[in-house]
């Protein structure tokens, strides 16, 4: 049996996700998230770009993938790279699609999706599962673009506990990037460290700013490479 190799946007627009109704070929008629295969040379991401600008006359920007499905219709497997994605311009044109409907998560199941996409719509519907620490605000803009999301209050060492994790975390994704972004949440979950292990900020900055006259910073490149004694 042949693999088909293809990718799929689910395309978001505030609470709302785009569906797709196929206007051609063996599963007319079924509903779909809108993309394509994947041809010789391109990225997955750059293929999406591709068929959604082909099949939709959209600009989008691909975000993180969701999953991946593989699927075995009658006369062929399908291997499809989900990805989530928004709109930077344009309004959908149906060129290939016979129709098209904007969704709200509740809604998701009101149409009769493919096979390979009822595991996508499956998939979406799952909640996701964090367990890390955030910051103050995320619940709020994870509820004010239509989703529900579960928290807890940590007690005090339970707290100190996850911001070391938190710690761990923002250092790595430094190592990853090395931006000014991930600086700056390194700076944050330092900062909130300080405080729930009781010092005030101004204290933490004494204490660098001691430190820095007695041994400097380090700005001057210094790489000690071996120490001998007298």
């Amino acid at each position: 049996m042949k693999t088909i190799n293809v990718v799929a946007a689910i395309i978001q627009e505030g609470n709302r996700i785009l569906a797709t109704q196929r206007g051609h070929g063996d599963y007319k008629d079924g509903w779909e998230f809108p993309g394509g295969k994947i041809e010789g040379g391109e990225t997955p991401e750059e293929a999406l770009r591709r068929e959604i600008r082909e099949e939709l006359e959209l600009e989008i920007e691909v975000g993180t993938n969701l999953c991946t499905v593989d699927y075995d219709y009658p006369a062929f497997h399908l291997n499809m790279q989900c990805f989530w994605a928004t709109i930077k311009t344009g309004t959908p044109v149906l060129k290939e699609h016979e129709a098209a409907k904007w969704l709200t998560r509740t809604e998701l199941k009101s149409v009769a999706w493919l096979p390979a996409d009822v595991q996508v719509v499956e998939r979406i519907l799952s909640p996701m599962e964090y367990h890390k620490l955030v910051r103050d605000r995320i619940p709020d803009i994870i509820r004010a673009s239509g989703k529900t999301c579960m928290t807890e209050i940590l007690a005090d060492q339970e707290y100190l506990r996850m911001l070391d994790a938190k710690l761990d975390e923002e250092l790595a994704e430094y190592h990853k990037d090395q931006n000014i972004e991930e600086l700056a949440d390194l700076l944050e979950v330092i900062r909130a460290a300080a405080v729930a292990r009781g010092y005030t900020l101004e204290e933490l900055e004494r204490v660098r700013a001691e430190k820095a006259v007695k041994r400097g910073g380090f700005e001057k490149r210094i790489l000690l490479k071996e120490v001998y004694e007298d």
